[in-house]
């Protein structure tokens, strides 16, 4: 699950899991009005799938519906099912299997240094884009192969491009999004492909619907999906720039320049936006910011290290032609490069994850400072950019402490929480795996899930208002006339 969201659906907050080594996929819910927050019983679960254990498919959830995707490691074909769906004979069976084979199966084994069922897909409930092969497929949401896309650029891109990256699409799924990605070459130019024709002669289209080229010297290095009908974000490979892109004619309407906010000094190299930003009610985009603070002793690294940092931002997309900044976070220091990576955004925060770059299973550590970077859970105030709540804590330690932690993190989901922000589910793998048994490394392989109730920080109150100055009345205008006093009464006699 490295590098890859928790699949939880949009419609019932339904979380589907591997479960450990009984090589099923088992669905949760959690009880948030619980006063702790446990993992229940499974509400569902599949039969017995050979292979999800070793080779840990990826699970897909769209953007409408309850349902899971994945490909089966043992035939290469994409599976899909549904947790509310009826059972058969008391057994849960796929809703479709795809007819396309999409992982080049070898013996039943996945044959392919990046494994295919180790990507992210794009589907919105009715369709579904799933890199296959060396090519991008279109089914329905009965499993039929409406398109297929294998051009040369969309080859180059499913090689090359990021597979924890969701597949970039735009107005309402009518577009696709594909670059030309060679290694060490950014992008110049986008492809637009069109999902909505169902013409025979464009069931297997061979050119591209339009081209987008970018401004001179850009590169693209992440394409936001869904971001707006009009324009279209990108984050460049080359630069530290934002570029707002008109969709349907190709031009740049803006470019965000981040290098004044974080770099003003000059003191900072490989300031880039990391890919890829989100937009969040059609109006805001959210993303991250990474740079690197050079070793004035390069050749005493041990001694004298980079340094790395990150930053988290908003901007205001209401116009375009003219994005403002609406907050960036504080530095955020790292021990390494941060990872790259789709903030999750509700209406409370932001969540990201604080993974330092590395190979998989590896936390990052510098002997120099005697710290490591264990991945945590940060997130920031969707309106203000304040700290929301992290887990762990702090997620920053020494070496020497290290083990004295209840629980830490080795290997870490990207999270996922509820609108309101206020719990949170994440899946991780305990990090003193190497310290383990082989037995215990295969159980510890599995990971865990953990629902985490945030204590964001209470918004301080506003202030009182001043009290007025105090002004004594005025006088009457027309002050009574005075009154003779009244005779005092007398006695009786």
């Amino acid at each position: 699950m490295y590098r890859f969201r928790i699949a939880v659906t949009p419609k019932s907050n339904l979380m589907y899991i591997i479960a450990g080594h009984s090589d099923v996929i088992q669905a949760y819910q959690y009880n948030r009005t619980a006063a702790f927050i446990q993992i229940p019983d499974a509400l569902w679960s599949t039969g017995v799938i050979p292979g999800l254990t070793q080779y840990q498919p990826v699970m897909n959830v769209d953007s409408a519906t309850d349902r899971v995707y994945f490909i089966n490691p043992n035939d290469g074909r994409v599976y899909c099912y549904d947790a509310t769906a009826p059972l058969r004979n008391g057994t849960a069976v796929p809703v479709w299997v795809s007819q396309d084979v999409c992982a080049l199966p070898d013996n039943g084994i996945v044959a392919r240094e990046l494994p295919q069922h180790q990507q992210t897909f794009a589907g919105n409930g009715k369709r579904l884009l799933v890199r296959c092969n060396e090519s991008v497929v279109l089914f329905n949401d009965k499993g039929v192969t409406l398109k297929t896309f294998a051009a040369d650029s969309v080859k180059s891109w499913v090689l090359n491009a990021d597979p924890a990256a969701r597949i970039p699409t735009y107005d309402s799924f009518k577009r696709l999004l594909t670059w030309a990605e060679e290694p060490d070459l950014p992008a110049s130019q986008l492809q637009v492909w069109d999902l909505a024709s169902n013409k025979p002669k464009a069931r297997k289209p061979a050119k591209p619907a339009a081209t987008i080229t970018l401004p001179e010297g850009a590169g693209a290095a992440g394409v936001l999906s869904d971001s707006s009908k009009w324009f279209t974000v990108v984050a460049d490979a080359a630069q530290p720039l934002l570029h707002m892109v008109n969709s349907y004619n190709g031009r740049t309407t803006s470019s965000f320049d981040f290098d004044v906010l974080v770099n003003a000094n000059g003191s900072l190299s490989e300031v880039r936006v990391v890919p890829t930003p989100v937009v969040y009610g059609g109006t805001a985009v959210y993303g991250l910011v990474r740079a690197k603070q050079p070793s004035l002793y390069p050749w005493l690294q041990q001694q004298f290290p980079d340094k790395y940092y990150w930053w988290a931002f908003a901007l205001n997309l209401t116009d375009p032609k003219t994005p403002s900044l609406i907050w960036i976070s504080a530095v955020q220091p790292a021990v390494a490069q941060i990872i790259d990576q789709a903030p999750h955004v509700t209406d409370k925060a932001v969540f990201v994850t604080d993974w330092a770059g590395g190979s998989p299973g590896t936390s990052t550590c510098n002997a120099a400072v005697g710290a490591c970077n264990i991945p945590s859970v940060r997130s920031f105030h969707r309106a203000t950019g304040d700290t929301y709540y992290n887990f762990p804590a702090n997620p920053y330690i020494t070496v020497r402490t290290a083990y004295s932690l209840a629980r830490g993190t080795y290997r870490m989901s990207l999270p996922w929480a509820y609108p309101d922000g206020a719990v949170m589910l994440v899946q991780y793998d305990d990090w003193q795996y190497d310290e383990y048994t082989p037995e215990d490394q295969a159980r510890a392989e599995v990971g865990s899930v953990r629902g985490i109730r945030g204590l964001p920080p209470m918004p301080r109150p506003p202030p009182r208002p001043p009290s007025p100055p105090f002004i004594p009345p005025s006088p009457p205008r027309n002050p009574p006339s005075p009154q003779p006093p009244s005779p005092e009464p007398q006695p009786q006699p």
